[in-house]
C-alpha cells in the first residue's frame, strides 16, 4: 500500500547543480536525472540525454554526464574523460 507521498529530490550534487545552472536547465529535471542514473548504464547517459526526451545538444549532454559521474563518485574530478573537451573549464569553480 502506498501513501501517495512523493519525496522531493532537490540535488544530486554540487557538479550537477553547477552544470544545470550553466546550461540554464530547470531543477525539475533532477528527478528525471535520478531515474536515468538508476536505470541506464553510464556509458549510455550521453546518448540518452541527447535524445528527444531530454533534448540536450551533444556538448551539453556530455558535460551533464561528466557532472553526474563526478557527483556519484563522491566529487572526484574526472580529468580527461574524453566526453567533453570543455568539461574542466565548464565545471571549474
Amino acid at each position: 500500500m502506498t501513501t501517495g507521498l512523493i519525496c522531493a529530490i532537490i540535488s544530486i550534487g554540487l557538479q550537477t547543480d553547477r552544470a544545470l545552472d550553466e546550461l540554464d536547465l530547470d531543477d525539475l529535471l533532477i528527478p528525471h536525472l535520478c531515474q536515468l542514473v538508476s536505470t541506464v548504464r553510464s556509458s549510455k547517459w550521453k546518448s540518452t540525454l541527447g535524445s528527444s526526451g531530454y533534448g540536450l545538444q551533444p556538448d551539453e549532454a556530455a558535460c551533464l554526464k561528466v557532472a553526474l559521474l563526478e557527483d556519484l563518485a563522491g566529487g572526484i574530478p574526472l580529468v580527461g574523460s574524453g566526453d567533453c573537451d570543455e568539461v574542466n573549464t565548464f565545471l571549474s569553480p
